[in-house]
Order: C-alpha cells, then sequence, then structure tokens
C-alpha cells in the first residue's frame, strides 16, 4: 500500500522473528523460536481460558481504560500473589473493613455491589498446578449474584450448562505461565507482567466484560472492577507494596527461620480431584479443602517450571 520500492520488501529491516499461537480470542508470541506450539504450552489450562472466554456467547472483551504502572521488584513477586489466597487478610484489611461498613449501612456508597471475601472461610476450593507453570485457584462462589455476569445467568446456563456456567461465576485467578494473569475475585481482569530488571517490573491492566453484555451487567463489573483492582482501587496498592518489602527482605545475607510454602501440605496430592474433575481439568498436583486453609502450595508448579526452564536454558549455552 505505500508503494515502496522492491529492494525495501526484501530487507528484515532488523526486526526479530516471533513464534506466533492463538487460542479462542488470546494471542501469544515468543521471542525465542525454541518453545512448544501454542496448544502443547497450554495444555489443560485451555479449560481455565474457556471458563473466561465462554461468559459471553461471542467471547469477551477488553473494556476501553488499560492502566500500566511499575514496582520496585522481581517478576515473580505477581506470579505468586495472583494464585496467593494466603495475603488476602493480612494485606487487604482495610478493603474487607470497607466491605463491612457498607454491609451495615455505615456507607453512602450505592455504586458498587461489593465482594465479601469474608465467606471464603467457609466455602470449598482448592489449587491446581499444571505443566509448564501455569496455575489456578478456585472456589465456589455462594454471592455470585454479585457478578456483573450474574444478570445473564440464564443465558448461559442455556449455552454452557449449569456446571460450566458454576464455574464461570466461581471465585478464580489463573496464572498462565509466564506473564499473563486473569484474576477473577472481584470483577474479571487481565494482567500482563513484563519484567524490567530483576528488580523493576512493569504491569498492564485490563478489564475484561461479555461482548454485548447489557449495561447493567457492564455497570457491575466496570464499578467492582474501579473498587478492588484499578491502579487507584483498595488492592492493587497494597500489593505493589507487598512485592517491594519481600524485594528489601530477600536481601537478608542470613536467615534464622523462614516460613516457607508448606501451608496446605497435607491437603496436596498428584493429580486431579473432585473439584477439578468437575472443572474437567487434570492437573500435575493440587489441593481441595476449606478455601479458608489458603494453601501455598500452589507455588509448586510456578517455580518447577522456572528452575527446568533456567537448566535447559544453561544446557543450550553448555553452561551446565
Amino acid at each position: 500500500a505505500g508503494c515502496y520500492a522492491e529492494p525495501f520488501s526484501k530487507l528484515d529491516h532488523n526486526l526479530k522473528k516471533v513464534k506466533f499461537g492463538q487460542y479462542r480470542g488470546f494471542l501469544f508470541a515468543s521471542l525465542s523460536q525454541d518453545v512448544p506450539p501454542l496448544d502443547e504450552h497450554l495444555g489443560d489450562a485451555k479449560k481455565m481460558l474457556d471458563l473466561v472466554w465462554d461468559q459471553g456467547p461471542d467471547g469477551i472483551e477488553a473494556i476501553p481504560g488499560v492502566s500500566s504502572y511499575t514496582y520496585n521488584a522481581n517478576w515473580k513477586m505477581q506470579v505468586e500473589n495472583c494464585i496467593d489466597a494466603y495475603h488476602l487478610t493480612s494485606c487487604h484489611p482495610s478493603f474487607m473493613n470497607i466491605v463491612s461498613r457498607r454491609q451495615a449501612g455505615e456507607s453512602r456508597n450505592t455504586q458498587v455491589k461489593s465482594i465479601d471475601f469474608n465467606v471464603m472461610d467457609v466455602v470449598k476450593g482448592g489449587t491446581a498446578c499444571f505443566p509448564r507453570g501455569h496455575a489456578v485457584i478456585y472456589a465456589t462462589n455462594p454471592l455470585e449474584n454479585e457478578r456483573g455476569m450474574f444478570v445473564h445467568k440464564d443465558e448461559a446456563v442455556a449455552r454452557c450448562g449449569e456446571t460450566k456456567t458454576k464455574w464461570m461465576l466461581a471465585t478464580r485467578n489463573l496464572t498462565i505461565y509466564p506473564n499473563v494473569q486473569f484474576a477473577e475475585n472481584a470483577s474479571l481482569q487481565m494482567r500482563v507482567i513484563r519484567p524490567l530488571s530483576v528488580d523493576k517490573t512493569e504491569m498492564t491492566i485490563y478489564c475484561l466484560g461479555a461482548k454485548g453484555e447489557s449495561d447493567a451487567a457492564r455497570e457491575i463489573r466496570i464499578r467492582q472492577y474501579e473498587d478492588f483492582f484499578n491502579t487507584s482501587g483498595l488492592a492493587t496498592p497494597d500489593d505493589t507494596i507487598a512485592y517491594e518489602d519481600c524485594q528489601f527482605g530477600f536481601q537478608a545475607k542470613t536467615l534464622d527461620w523462614l516460613q516457607g510454602t508448606a501451608r496446605g501440605i497435607t491437603g496436596y496430592h498428584t493429580g486431579p480431584d473432585a473439584l477439578s474433575s468437575e472443572i474437567g481439568i487434570e492437573p500435575d498436583s493440587g489441593f481441595m479443602g476449606a478455601m479458608g486453609a489458603w494453601d501455598e502450595t500452589v507455588y509448586y508448579g510456578g517455580y518447577r517450571a522456572w528452575k527446568q526452564f533456567i537448566k535447559d536454558g544453561l544446557e543450550a549455552d553448555g553452561l551446565l
């Protein structure tokens, strides 16, 4: 269209070729050619992406209003955070207290249908680790009527069935390793992680919604996203300062004691369980029990993958 001379098209212009793949409406690219096809990389985690994409008859879309921010810590802090339920009560008490005040009628804010995370202590939940580092935490949601998608639940049931709709309305946080996440505990957020250095990370966040959903559903979705997720929300600043505090702490030269990641170990198992089978996934490992157990074994899959990828890279470079 630019009517360039023939030599222009024969030059590579120093552009690096990317390996590209797509699943449903999600687009993935790798700057390295030495990676498996996308279908192999995603594996059974595709079924968790289905629970995101199928929330509308025509899929989902990014709602206008993308945000970006940086934090002064390693990118793996964010990978942990998405699948870490344990930090909720210690890092976000201000949000939980505000929700309690709203429920008690002490707030005049009528715009937001707040998600009450206190109920997570009494509902059944689980975690799952997939090959290549993907991981998810999930829990049945007794407050599904607070979600924007609930406005169109009957349509979803008719199209997808009762079980799949139940899990689309559930609380789910998914990491597609290494750098994209779908957090669905308040509204639906997609996060893209970009490491800038060993101690600096850029985050780009999007609010997602079903294409063609009603104004009522979209309003609930956006207000919940603003309230909890957005850069000025009640959770994101808590998380980012926690990453930076962790990064500072990791500079310690000696440690007398470290908690580790053993919480939930007695409920840890290999293969699927009753909950993961209901969703239709067969993970490498998982945990099932009361969501209030705040299982930490879900971190294992990501670090197993990270260790293997580093080892593979060193061997390819002849350094191992």
